[in-house]
């Protein structure tokens, strides 16, 4: 006999399901069956992740290329609401990360993004409560409008990278512009790929601004909830991809001069020696007669749709800006360009620059902006964020930034973690010395400019030496690295390397000059630094902390040179410095350093798929009266943690981590469960 007993559920849905029981025959259990799951559903399968695995593409291949499993894209599609109503999560990850979800017929190539449009659309007629979507690849205009206009209770969205894929994806961008109802996002993270490594890089170019402008209006819907915000590129290019992306490109350009050519060809008089190629001429002349007709049309409606261009040659130049009044529909006195001469005879419309409507971003938190492809935004973001009091974390790495693009950071004054990372940072006024003066209390501080940064920027951190507990200072080859009285030698070898020597190196310049002298690297001055990252440097320009816990000997970022012969083991350099560190130590306040482990990272980085690292450990010791221990060598950062359980290594949550992407570290390595483990024999040294 059934007894509500034997069900471990609420009473109301025992009385429910009861209800549809037979009671003299079971000629109704399947309708009864089927009753109770769509009842019992909602307690056992209140919280469902569903995860898709896609395959990679190959080399030359872009991640919109990838395919799915047909089979699983099949369940899904005809997955009916009642199963469908729990989803919560939507991971698609490559099968790298997939968590061992396996693949078995693939779909068709190039149906990627087709079938994902599909998956999406069906969850947003039968997920309407879906709080967290990922996916690890590229995404059409489309696909994006569809997940933020379907998803009300959207929290958490991460895609690879945005693009538009088609021309009919045009409208999508206008109407994301126009839309002004608010979402709920507080974590937002997409990646922009540079428009000449896109398939669809065409697009990409010449509506590469109405796409700014629509995310910022994206911004604008979710101020009042968002709080870590993150754009980059979707995933690293290798050189030899790098190599087919810029052969396809070439070959489009090709198409586009074969183009050209055809027209130039039909405006010159050419007498037809038949009657068919008579008609064919006027043909073709009438279609181009309505292109150029329908151009004319399009550009007294709406200026930002032609096409922008600027190849040698072209019959026309246009530049455009548009502004945000044109955007929005707002415009009430017509075109605001106006026309110059350009060169070659053409036509160069200039316009004024945009003034943007504000973006309030009141309880934003965290800003990650990364990737040559990210600087219109962040151009952007600079002239429309106002309210932004309560940024902590700040990590900005483009290739150039402009004294413009740090006005973002005058209202954040309670930045505790900053890293700036650029080729040049291209501003006479020294930005960086007002950054770091509007800031309160920096913690952690990460400056990698690669040689432009003058020593009022470095002095600049000086106020900050109280509090800091993580600082990074890197340099590349444009830093000088030569002997003289105004750039001391900081590199092993004493090789100079660069033909940039009128710049010097930030270190010689900043912290190991004159001008800073009053305040030494020592752990009087600077107290609560645990962590510091700088090149590497000569042995008797090596700072001695007493309070270090971590010391990182980062590699010269060499990129234009050949490979260099394999450089001695620092193994005796790095022993010497130990023995002076401790030697001070023990004079200076009776008692050992502490300093946990030495990081030291070769110089054959850039040559190699991933940067081989060295970690130096001194060996336990209580006897202070003894010799002075050595140093033990790892090669893994899983051993190290063997040796030394700190957790300020793990990946344990973002918030305990001290730097968001630490590229020069491999971080399958990094296993948080080592650091429960016995500690292994002592490693000595080579």
């Amino acid at each position: 006999m059934a007894r509500p007993g034997l069900l471990n559920l609420p009473q109301e849905i025992h009385d429910a399901i009861f209800r549809h029981v037979p009671g003299s025959d079971l000629k109704n259990l399947a309708l009864a069956s089927s009753q109770t799951l769509e009842l019992v559903s909602g307690t056992l399968f209140r919280y469902v992740k569903l995860q898709l695995a896609y395959l990679q593409p190959g080399p030359g291949s872009y991640s919109s290329d990838g395919v799915f499993d047909a089979g699983v894209v099949e369940n899904i599609l005809d997955a009916s609401s009642r199963t469908l109503c729990f989803v919560r999560e939507l991971h698609i990850l490559p099968p790298s990360l997939s968590l061992g979800i396996g693949l078995g017929i693939p779909t068709a190539p190039g149906k990627g993004e087709e079938l994902l449009l599909l998956i999406v659309r069906k969850l947003s007629k039968s997920a309407k409560n879906l709080e967290i979507i990922n996916i690890a690849r590229t995404v059409s205009v489309e696909t994006f409008y569809l997940i933020v206009s379907s998803f009300p209770e959207l929290r958490r969205l991460e895609l690879a990278s945005i693009q538009i894929m088609s021309g009919s994806e045009i409208p999508l961008l206008f109407q994301l512009q126009k839309e002004t109802e608010l979402l709920k996002i507080d974590t937002l993270k997409f990646g922009l790929l540079p428009a000449q490594l896109t398939p669809h890089s065409n697009l990409d170019y010449e509506y590469k601004g109405e796409l700014v402008f629509a995310l910022l209006q994206i911004l604008r819907r979710c101020g009042d909830t968002l709080r870590e915000l993150s754009i980059g590129a979707d995933r690293e290019i290798s050189a030899q991809e790098k190599a087919e992306l810029d052969a396809r490109r070439r070959e489009l350009m090709n198409m586009r001069l074969q183009v050209q050519l055809q027209q130039a060809y039909l405006q010159v008089e050419i007498r037809p020696h038949t009657q068919a190629q008579a008609q064919e001429m006027q043909q073709m002349q009438a279609r181009l007669r309505a292109v150029r007709q329908a151009e004319q049309t399009l550009w007294q409606v709406q200026p930002n749709l032609l096409q922008q261009t600027q190849e040698a040659g072209h019959p026309r130049v246009l530049n455009t800006v548009q502004s945000p009044e044109e955007v929005l529909g707002r415009s009430q006195t017509g075109l605001l360009a106006h026309n110059q001469p350009g060169p070659s005879g053409g036509i160069q419309v200039v316009k004024p620059e945009p003034s943007y409507p504000k973006v309030n971003l009141p309880v934003l938190e965290k800003l990650n902006i990364l990737g040559s492809a990210s600087k219109e935004l962040l151009h952007s973001l600079a002239n429309t964020v106002g309210d932004c009091s309560r940024i902590t974390r700040v990590w900005l790495d483009i290739s150039e930034i402009r004294n413009d693009d740090l006005k973002l950071l005058e209202h954040a004054t309670n930045i505790k973690s900053l890293q700036l990372e650029s080729n040049g940072f291209l501003s006479p006024e020294r930005p960086l010395a007002t950054v770091f003066s509007k800031a309160n209390h920096l913690h952690s501080l990460k400056i990698g400019s690669h040689g432009n940064v003058a020593a009022s920027d470095i002095e600049a951190i000086l106020p900050h030496r109280n509090s800091l507990r993580r600082l990074w200072i890197e340099c590349n080859d444009s830093c000088y690295v030569g002997q003289s009285a105004s750039h001391p030698g900081i590199y092993l070898d004493h090789t100079p390397t660069s033909h940039n020597y009128d710049l010097g190196c930030i270190l010689g310049l900043g912290l190991f000059s004159r001008a800073i002298n009053q305040y030494p690297l020592n752990s009087e001055e600077w107290p609560l630094l645990e962590e510091l990252a700088i090149p590497v440097l000569s042995i008797e320009n090596m700072p001695l902390l007493h309070k270090l816990r971590v010391l990182r000997l980062l590699p010269r970022r060499s990129s234009f040179q050949a490979p260099p012969a394999p450089p001695a083991s620092p193994a005796p350099q790095l022993r010497e410095y130990f023995h002076r560190l401790w030697r001070y130590s023990m004079f200076r306040y009776n008692e050992p350093p502490k300093l946990q482990v030495i990081v030291f990272g070769n110089d054959h980085w850039i040559y190699s798929d991933r940067i081989e690292f060295e970690y130096f450990i001194p060996s336990k010791s209580t006897d202070t009266q003894g010799p002075i221990p050595g140093l033990m060598r790892y090669k893994k950062l899983s051993e190290v943690l063997n040796v030394v359980p700190w957790s300020r290594f793990l990946e344990k949550t973002t918030a305990g981590r001290w730097w968001e992407s630490r590229s020069q570290e491999p971080i399958e390595e990094r296993e948080p469960c080592k650091c429960l483990v016995t500690f292994p024999q002592d490693v000595p040294l080579a």
